[in-house]
């Protein structure tokens, strides 16, 4: 009687899974680029999302940035309705959040461009 798998198919079924996996993780992997900060439309910096670092500005009100696994978020805005706080963490290129009323704008550039240019719903 014949067995359902054999030798060969298990190792295709492996090699498949391995492979699987890390095109997954490697898609899904930030970091590869870097964060360019604006106040007031005027450039602050520009910040590799591969070193982890904090980054307080002093605007009114103040705002705190952290780059941390190869994404960068507003962790600490001092103003009443913390919506750039609640953008999460960027790391993909063209990603942006600001601070209005800090005028504190965040956006990823540079890394891997191969994303989508735009998406409808």
């Amino acid at each position: 009687m014949d067995r359902f798998f054999r030798k060969g198919d298990i190792l295709v079924l492996v090699l498949t899974a391995v492979a699987f996996f890390l095109l997954f993780f490697a898609v899904r992997s930030g970091g590869s680029g870097t964060a360019t900060v604006t106040v007031d439309g005027k450039p602050y910096g520009t910040y590799s999302l591969k070193t982890d670092r904090v980054i307080t500005l002093d605007t009114v009100p103040a705002v705190t940035l952290e780059i941390r696994d190869g994404t960068i978020a507003f962790v600490n805005a001092h103003c009443p309705d913390k919506v750039c706080e609640r953008a999460g963490r960027l790391s993909h290129p063209g990603d942006t959040a600001a601070c209005v009323p800090a005028g504190v704008v965040v956006t990823v550039t540079g890394g891997d461009e191969t994303g989508p240019d735009a998406v409808a719903y």
